[in-house]
């Protein structure tokens, strides 16, 4: 089977026709099960933890949103219950409390923002112009690494979204990328291989293969994601990414239930039908 953990409901009401429209989508794409992740910063009772110079707009109830997927989930809908987390050095505390509120069946941490710039946002890519290339990853990466050292997520979403404009250092990342494999080897926390970055100005998937080569040879369990903000982003181009773990030696893939962690061997069955 197959399973997408990492899809957004925030491009639409949070009901349950809409919800119905992702799980149709995710039939389509002989996808089994899904998991809704939405963004903590959607939500009002988060409100006091994002820094104000991020201007992100809590709009959405957190209890609504639980109910919503929860009520798929006791009526049989292959459905999981997450959230999306982006870490806010220094505001550890009020993460994790507000992450102990609710039952998820996983969280995923990330990386959206460096101080106040949003460096992944479309209306703040010109700001790429006045910064350095080489300070700006090395500043993404620091995050990333505090962010899963703090053990308060289950997955690490998109290792390098940092490069989502294309925007790529003149020197070698292998160090960096050796560092960050090991806190989270040592911190047992999953890596997200994203589709995502196909469908971003970078093109390409997520982690880079180098990057991929490290994780999977450091022994960093990893997860396949679309982080589908719309229906037909379910599953996106899974066959690719299955194949790409296959090409790096990933022969098991994790899984969730109530913040606990299964593996998932990828069947030599799937294997030879995602490579011919």
């Amino acid at each position: 089977m197959k399973w997408d953990y990492h899809v957004h409901l925030e491009q639409g009401p949070y009901n349950k026709e809409w919800l119905r429209q992702f799980l149709e989508a995710a039939r389509l794409a002989d996808v089994d099960e899904i998991g809704f992740s939405e963004h903590a910063y959607r939500f009002r009772q988060t409100e006091g933890i994002w820094p104000g110079n991020w201007n992100l707009k809590a709009e959405v109830d957190a209890d609504h949103y639980v109910r919503l997927v929860q009520e798929a989930k006791d009526n049989g809908y292959p459905v999981k219950l997450g959230v999306e987390v982006d870490f806010a050095p220094g505001k550890e505390k009020l993460l994790e409390d507000f992450i102990l509120q609710y039952p998820w069946d996983y969280v995923i941490g990330s990386v959206h923002f460096i101080e106040e710039w949003g460096f992944d946002r479309p209306d703040q890519e010109y700001l790429w112009n006045h910064r350095s290339v080489e300070k700006a990853y090395q500043e993404y990466f620091t995050l990333y690494t505090e962010a899963a050292k703090t053990k308060l997520f289950d997955i690490m979403a998109h290792p390098d979204v940092i490069k989502v404009f294309g925007y790529r250092p003149d020197g070698s990342l292998l160090d960096e990328y050796r560092r960050c494999a090991e806190i989270l080897k040592q911190a047992d926390l999953c890596f997200e291989i994203s589709t995502a970055g196909l469908r971003k100005p970078v093109g390409e998937l997520y982690p880079a293969p180098e990057f991929t080569r490290v994780l999977a040879e450091t022994g960093v369990v990893a997860i396949i994601n679309s982080d589908a903000h719309r229906p037909e982003d379910v599953g996106h181009s899974f066959d690719l990414a299955y194949a790409y773990a296959r090409k790096y030696s990933i022969t098991q893939l994790a899984r969730f239930a109530e913040r606990e962690r299964s593996l998932i061997p990828i069947t030599s069955e799937l294997a030879k039908i995602l490579s011919d």
